[in-house]
């Protein structure tokens, strides 16, 4: 097992390269097919401008989205730091309150308020505990960084010769299991990559539009902290089935300290945008980008 991992650890960056030129793969091809098509160059110069082109749209999305996002997290953060300590006072309000609503004698009301501070207190003693290992946190984050631009070179390596590496794999299979099952093999790769290309897209489209609702809503219903939760909310969207849910507790919990009307109005409203998108917009923009009726979309997520 240690081998194992330590395998894994030598390949990161392959592992990065391979996934990285997988998700660039159609955009360089549209590029290439559709802006440099029409020009009468060397396919090597056509690939290679459309690589440069795919990476620097990338990288400039990239810069942008994480601009403005990254100070309106950061506002959120330390909003929310600034303001804990009035937060746990109202987060005691409201539990004596409900103690009052249900009969809670005095005991088990003391039991509760000890209880809460003890945890309280072990987490800070866990925070301080972990202090020491945010060095080690850094050198894995250097590392992950570090492997990731490795991974862009890699990924840029197999995107420029995509055909040779396709060849000498294709040769491979061809001496281990012969030409009928290669072959065979190789439509239904191509036909699984496509789909999987398209699910991707599709769903990445899907989370964004989902972001943006989600981000738009909570404005209108005037709820705090709009930017950060929607983030969440789109990013948790791209796990099937699950993802929504696990998006919009973090959202209640943040928002049941500050007010719980406000959070009982976020439920709510999750609720519904997930029925919006779990009915409408899931299945019509995966339905598109797969080249499937919404119908089956539905089908395979209610059956599955």
């Amino acid at each position: 097992e240690a081998n194992l991992l330590r395998l894994l650890s030598v390949l990161t960056p392959f592992i990065y390269g391979i996934i990285l030129a997988f998700l660039l793969g159609p955009f360089v091809r549209f590029f290439e097919l559709n802006i440099f098509g029409m020009f009468r160059w060397k396919q090597s110069l056509k690939r290679l401008l459309a690589v440069i082109l795919t990476l620097l749209i990338t990288l400039e999305v990239t810069i942008l989205f994480f601009s403005f996002i990254i100070p309106q997290i950061v506002l959120s953060l330390g909003s929310i730091s600034v303001k804990l300590p009035e937060y746990v006072i109202i987060l005691e309000n409201l539990l004596n309150e409900w103690m009052a609503i249900i009969n809670l004698n005095q005991d088990w009301s003391n039991l509760i308020l000890d209880s809460s501070e003890n945890l309280l207190q072990s987490f800070i003693s866990t925070i301080q505990a972990y202090l020491p290992k945010l060095l080690g946190y850094s050198w894995q984050f250097t590392k992950t960084v570090f492997n990731l631009i490795v991974g862009i070179a890699i990924a840029i390596y197999i995107t420029l010769d995509k055909e040779r590496f396709v060849l000498q794999v294709k040769k491979f299979h061809y001496f281990v299991f012969g030409q009928k099952v290669t072959d065979d093999l190789i439509d239904l790769s191509r036909l699984s990559l496509n789909m999987m290309h398209r699910f991707i897209l599709g769903k990445a489209l899907d989370s964004f539009i989902i972001c943006v609702i989600c981000y738009l809503g909570m404005l209108l219903l005037k709820l705090e902290y709009p930017v950060l939760i929607s983030v969440v909310i789109g990013i948790t969207n791209m796990i099937p089935v699950f993802g929504p849910f696990i998006g919009a507790v973090p959202g209640a919990l943040i928002l049941l300290i500050v007010s719980p009307i406000q959070a009982l109005w976020f439920i709510l409203f999750i609720i519904v945008l997930q029925q919006f998108d779990g009915n409408y917009l899931g299945p019509r923009i995966l339905g598109d980008s797969m080249g499937l009726p919404s119908l089956w979309i539905m089908f395979a997520i209610i059956v599955g």
